[in-house]
């Protein structure tokens, strides 16, 4: 069941991403991009007609509606504030439907909460967005968000599977990913995944699910890169919302002229990945435990960065 989902998966995206190709070319002669908005569709099909649940259904067209919207700044242009705002709207909407769902009442700390929801999907939709700016980045941070969130997320079937559909799109994705200026997956793709991760998180803490702690494994180098590159350039005082070249990724690029620039992604996820092994028992029930993986994978990330952005200096 679970190697058909991911080989249909794989065959389904590359025959979407083909036809995305060929329509996007028809209208527009500049680089396809955007394509990863239909990886919500591909997981609104699969709740609604293998695996239904009507809380994933809803979040999931919530997405797919904001997402359309958001998409308009990939064929053409949307402004800064509105892409903003269009985040904000949906981490805050995605804790409303979680609480409607839950049963939980309206009150200051839910206020808060929502708040904190719009928030988070402001920064993941940034850090997943930073990471789009070269070919096969930002699939390879899917592929390992996919197989973190199905082999270690705890006590959420669906969401495992679902994830099984996103490595199998991104794996269709990369068939044409892989070939530089070919296919882009789009910033409207960016906030489709930020989404889906924001209510992967905001469900599992509503649910008490500690397990949620593991996306700390894909997200921690992405998210430190995006961090230090932000607060480096408020310090050189340039606009924050241009494009840049300091993160770590464009400067193997420029260092190494290869693909070496996901080396770092995928050393950093390993790294971590062996390290909860080793710190956690699952079984122990021990909180302290989880605190001290995330202490050490935000040690472990800056040191890991720190030597690759050391190794990436050009010579002059």
């Amino acid at each position: 069941m679970l190697l058909n989902i991911l080989s249909i998966s794989i065959i389904s995206s590359i025959i979407a991403c083909y036809s995305y190709k060929k329509i996007w070319n028809v209208v527009n002669k500049n680089t396809p991009t955007g394509y990863g908005v239909t990886l919500v569709f591909f997981l609104i099909i699969y709740t609604y007609f293998i695996n239904f649940s009507m809380l994933h259904l809803a979040i999931y067209l919530l997405i797919a509606v904001i997402s359309l919207i958001y998409w308009i700044d990939d064929y053409s242009y949307l402004s800064s504030f509105f892409r903003f705002f269009l985040q904000f709207l949906s981490g805050v909407l995605i804790y409303i439907f979680l609480s409607v769902y839950f049963e939980y009442e309206i009150n200051t700390y839910s206020i808060l909460f929502a708040f904190i929801s719009g928030i988070l999907n402001i920064f993941l939709s940034n850090v997943i967005n930073f990471y789009d700016g070269l070919d096969l980045n930002v699939a390879t941070f899917l592929i390992i968000l996919g197989f973190i969130s199905f082999f270690m997320l705890k006590n959420q079937d669906l969401i495992n599977k679902h994830a099984l559909i996103i490595v199998g799109f991104t794996l269709g994705f990369i068939f044409f990913n892989f070939t530089p200026n070919n296919i882009f997956f789009g910033d409207s793709g960016c906030f489709v995944v930020s989404s889906c991760l924001t209510f992967i998180i905001i469900k599992s803490i509503l649910i008490a699910e500690i397990s949620v702690i593991y996306l700390i494994i894909p997200l921690a180098l992405p998210s430190f890169d995006v961090v230090y590159v932000v607060l480096l350039r408020i310090y050189k005082k340039e606009p924050l919302l241009t494009r840049n070249y300091y993160h770590l990724y464009h400067q193997f690029r420029l260092r190494y002229k290869n693909m070496l620039y996901i080396l770092p992604q995928v050393l950093n996820a390993f790294i971590l990945y062996i390290v909860s092994k080793i710190v956690i028992n699952e079984y122990a029930g021990n909180l302290m435990q989880y605190f001290i993986f995330i202490f050490l994978s935000i040690i472990l990330t800056a040191l890991i960065y720190i030597f690759f952005k050391n190794i990436t200096q050009i010579k002059k």
